[in-house]
């Protein structure tokens, strides 16, 4: 008898690299789509944490500092607001944004409007 013929299989032909060939070819032919979607999702996801942290802070300002900072946050939560609709932000991030932005300025206004209440009461007295 001869010598045994050496016989693989078409899938592991395939499947094992061949040299020569340009193996980042096949990636390239590959649409960016994907990758755009990770990255919108992302900031979408950037976009409601911050939401969250301007919605803690607002309320954390508002007992420990003076306007100032309240002032700075609701400036930050108007740019977050911003930044949703320019990039067309879904539907729970714009409204999850749009309530951290109304609960900065309604903070601010209400720590402004109390503390000229304090002014008027004690020039009254």
């Amino acid at each position: 008898m001869g010598a045994p013929v050496n016989v693989a299989p078409a899938a592991q032909q395939a499947a094992t690299p061949q040299y020569g060939v340009n193996q980042q070819a096949a990636y390239a032919s590959q649409p960016a789509q994907p990758a755009q979607d990770q990255l919108l999702q992302l900031a979408f996801s950037r976009l409601k944490s911050s939401a969250t942290v301007f919605f803690v802070m607002s309320f954390v300002w508002f007992f420990t500092t003076p306007v100032i900072l309240l002032l700075a946050n609701a400036v930050r939560a108007q740019c977050l607001c911003t930044h949703a609709r320019e990039i067309d932000a879904p539907s729970d991030v714009t409204r999850k944004v749009n309530i951290a932005c109304g609960i900065a300025f309604g903070m601010l206004l209400l720590q402004v409007s109390l503390i000229i209440l304090l002014i008027v009461s004690e020039n009254m007295r």
